[in-house]
């Protein structure tokens, strides 16, 4: 018995994967019967394969030729064996780079304007069917970032999901967004003047807060100036029912403080009673 050796020939394209160390052959070796001083010469039987502009996977049978330890063919013509061709089966995909986007969405005073994500890759590089992998583009979303929800420079991780048939080769699993602010600062204020609108027909509202603090966030010689009398602050009591409950306010500011943004508002608590 003597080995079924793989060689590959011509120029691979760098736009596919060929996974040649998981060839699957459905016979390993070749028995080989004749006169002892040409068999003890055959070392393998070599399988030549030309990679030239193959983009498909490879599911064929292939003849082979005896040779020594070199590599060199032996005259076989004594020679008879169990096989006359091996098939053989190479996983050929298409492979594509991603580069790695995200969602922005501004609030609290912060855009894109203002406000730098650093992502830890930047691009992967996955595999699949020609199919697979049109659809999915040249670019891969890896969540949203939502900017009214955070108050300060910091690290959010997002694992990186990929659709059916695709193989992520990079193994890069999650990446990390890298998130900082500039030219922005935060400031509390305590408003006192708080509206009740929508009050349902019917119902009475006594609000039970008198302060409340509101955070905001924007550029740092607007924010310096504004105070709680710039802001409107309204609770929307639509669909409210009798009984104590909180409810979310809700802060406008002027024009002229329109590149503000709230951050942070405490809830409102409220008694709703029957008229």
């Amino acid at each position: 018995d003597v080995p079924v050796v793989v060689q590959y020939d011509g120029t691979r394209s760098e736009d596919y994967l060929y996974d040649t160390e998981n060839v699957q052959l459905d016979y390993s070796t070749v028995n080989v019967i004749g006169p002892a001083s040409v068999a003890d010469k055959i070392r393998q039987a070599v399988i030549e394969v030309d990679l030239t502009d193959q983009s498909e996977s490879i599911s064929e049978s292939y003849t082979y030729t005896l040779c020594d330890k070199n590599g060199d063919p032996v005259d076989a013509r004594l020679i008879t064996t169990d096989v006359e061709e091996v098939r053989l089966d190479v996983s050929i995909r298409r492979v594509k780079d991603l580069r790695l986007t995200y969602n922005l969405i501004p609030g609290g005073g912060a855009d894109a304007d203002n406000t730098t994500v650093q992502l830890s890759a930047e691009t992967i590089r996955v595999s699949g069917s020609e199919a697979a992998l049109e659809n999915l583009g040249d670019t891969l979303s890896i969540g949203t970032i939502n900017l009214a929800d955070i108050t300060k420079n910091t690290s959010v991780t997002f694992g990186i999901s990929l659709p059916d048939g695709i193989t992520n080769l990079t193994g890069v699993t999650e990446v990390t967004a890298d998130i900082s602010f500039h030219g922005l600062s935060i400031k509390e204020l305590t408003v006192t003047d708080i509206q009740s609108i929508n009050i349902p027909e019917g119902l009475s509202v006594e609000l039970i807060t008198e302060k409340l603090t509101v955070t905001l966030r924007g550029p740092t010689g607007l924010i310096s100036k504004v105070t709680p009398e710039d802001l409107l602050v309204t609770v929307d009591f639509t669909g409210a029912e009798v009984g104590t409950s909180t409810f979310r306010a809700t802060v406008s500011l002027s024009g002229e403080y329109s590149a503000l943004g709230t951050v942070k508002t405490e809830p409102v608590s409220a008694k709703i009673d029957a008229e």
